[in-house]
């Protein structure tokens, strides 16, 4: 996952077109089909579907044969591919592909990514994201699901003397949750809510698959702003094996209020909001 925070909308690098979109507008400058599309390139329909969907990129191997059909030389695609894949491994790049997908298939369907009162599904997450609404930091567009958002092990420590080996927060350490055994576990990403929006907790599906049990106020509020502290729980005979920086640990559902909150929890609770330290985790 990337740690860089998104730029504010100013200071946003520009987004390059993507090859997928020149490609698209090749094929309706010409009134081809994709089917004649791609036989012209040598490739089988299937495959060329998926450049147009940014499943994939377009074969080094093709390149000569698209300059040679759009009179373009090969240069220019080679450079269009290699921006297009830089700018996409940036958080912004990453938000803005995956909000254009969603916004392709909002379209096709004839539905709006406005942020209307009630359960956010995924390119409402996504859009709140990219407006500001809702930040994640670190953030991966994986993380979020049909109408949930995931968060990932940061930090855990033992609760007894058994398993109090300190914080562990390297990001791969294994840390081993036995039977009976409880943990306090720290998100690994810094989550900020506008006033517009509330989070419901849950566990993850792999999480509870283990058998775990992971325990948080059923809520977090309007204006919340840092990490989420938990704590995890084995009550099963196996081993719990915990993975900072891999294990799932909160999913979290998004909901828009109808009004925004008169007063953030920030400004409720001001004693209890700060710098998160890094350690120790309680």
């Amino acid at each position: 996952m990337n740690d860089a925070k998104l730029p504010p909308a100013e200071n946003a690098r520009p987004s390059p077109e993507s090859p997928s979109k020149l490609l698209k507008e090749i094929l309706r400058q010409k009134g081809w089909t994709q089917t004649y599309f791609a036989e012209r390139l040598g490739l089988h329909p299937s495959a060329f579907s998926m450049i147009l969907r940014e499943e994939r990129q377009l074969p080094r191997g093709k390149i000569l044969r698209l300059s040679e059909i759009t009179g373009n030389p090969p240069k220019f695609w080679e450079d269009r591919i290699r921006e297009y894949a830089e700018y996409v491994a940036t958080p912004q790049g990453m938000l803005a592909k995956a909000l254009s997908r969603a916004n392709e298939s909002l379209g096709k369907a004839g539905l709006s990514d406005q942020l209307v009162p009630g359960l956010m599904a995924d390119h409402q997450i996504l859009k709140a994201i990219q407006l500001g609404e809702l930040q994640l930091i670190p953030f991966d567009p994986n993380q979020v699901q049909s109408s949930s958002i995931d968060l990932y092990l940061g930090a855990i420590e033992g609760m007894d003397d058994e398993t109090a080996e300190g914080v562990i927060e390297e990001k791969g350490a294994l840390f081993t949750l036995k039977k009976g055994k409880m943990a306090v576990a720290r998100s690994l990403e810094k989550i900020s809510l506008s006033k517009k929006l509330v989070g419901r907790v849950g566990i993850p599906t792999a999480l509870a698959r283990l058998g775990c049990i992971v325990t948080y106020g059923l809520q977090i509020d309007p204006g919340y702003e840092g990490n989420l502290l938990v704590t995890i729980w084995n009550p099963v005979a196996d081993d719990c094996e915990l993975i900072v920086g891999k294990t799932k640990i909160l999913s979290i559902e998004m909901t828009v209020l109808n009004l925004p909150a008169m007063r953030s929890i920030k400004e409720i609770r001001p004693d209890e909001f700060g710098d998160i330290p890094t350690t120790p985790i309680t």
